[in-house]
């Protein structure tokens, strides 16, 4: 019996002494949350102005992290640019690309970037574009610019989408004549009828939050572009035209009198956003000053006896 129990206290402890060397020889590497490096973007930007016109510029700002992985060799430099891409994430050819970060973040948690400034211009044609934020592990702003231009692909680690904005060539409302009116008689005398027909289009401006009802009038203006006293003002359009390309008028009609003092005076058409006639009556007889988008001159009479 008792040599039974030497033999059972032998073998227990020969087999802990080959456990606590098996144990040593067992080395357990540190498991990383964070082995590759990541760009996140915090608070995305609210851009603006939003529709833009082209190559106008547009701001906004965003909060931002960003670390280098666990398993990269070092502790690499970093550069950080923002930039325009088109709708299959490709870069928008000659826009800007700006760094806005260039330094050694360290690992997880990195550095983070609040309230960060953006100032870019749009890009110089009409469409939707989507402002990204890349970074890369170079120590060259240039070469960091130039791997922003090259990429071509999705969101991942390092490439992020801020915002998206809409550049618009027709911003802004217009009324534009598209063929000016022969005005007949002319001379014409004093309060005589004049004659004529034009065409026409108008556009509201993408600028615009609703889709407004615009009226059109024309009536006589002197040569400083102050209304006519005493002369009518006549509506000859009264809608809603929408963005671009609009409404378009072929051969519209004009019938007004002449003013009854002798002169030299100019017809002119106006647009005017409102929903009352007299309205836009009225304003065609405040206003006093030279061409624009909305005020329009269409051709010149002389009045004589």
């Amino acid at each position: 019996m008792k040599n039974n129990l030497s033999f059972w206290v032998i073998l227990s402890l020969c087999t802990l002494s080959a456990i606590s060397a098996g144990a040593q020889m067992v080395k357990f590497d540190p498991v990383s949350d964070h082995p590759d490096p990541a760009l996140t973007i915090t608070r995305t930007p609210y851009l603006s102005p939003n529709p833009v016109g082209t190559s106008k510029s547009v701001s906004g700002d965003f909060d931002w992290n960003i670390y280098s992985g666990d398993t990269q060799p070092g502790n690499p430099v970093w550069v950080c640019v923002y930039g325009w891409r088109d709708s299959n994430g490709s870069f928008a050819s000659g826009t800007q690309v700006k760094v806005f970060y260039h330094d050694i973040p360290g690992t997880y948690p990195g550095h983070t970037g609040t309230s960060q400034p953006i100032s870019i211009p749009a890009p110089s044609a009409a469409g939707t574009y989507t402002l990204w934020a890349d970074a890369y592990p170079t120590t060259s702003d240039s070469t960091a610019v130039q791997m922003f231009k090259n990429y071509n692909g999705s969101v991942d680690i390092a490439h992020k989408t801020l915002d998206s904005i809409r550049v618009s060539d027709h911003l802004d409302p217009a009324m534009t004549i598209t063929r000016r009116p022969r005005l007949t008689p002319n001379p014409v005398a004093p309060d005589g009828t004049v004659t004529g027909y034009f065409d026409w289009n108008i556009y509201s401006g993408d600028n615009q939050p609703d889709s407004p009802v615009w009226v059109c009038v024309y009536g006589w203006r002197k040569n400083n572009g102050s209304w006519v006293s005493g002369t009518s003002v006549i509506v000859f359009y009264h809608d809603i035209p929408g963005t671009y390309p609009g409404y378009t008028g072929t051969n519209q009609a004009i019938s007004i009198k002449a003013p009854s003092e002798t002169g030299s005076y100019t017809l002119w058409a106006d647009a005017y956003p409102t929903t009352s006639d007299s309205t836009a009556n009225q304003m065609f007889k405040d206003y006093s000053g030279s061409t624009d988008i909305v005020h329009k001159r269409l051709n010149s009479v002389t009045v004589r006896h």
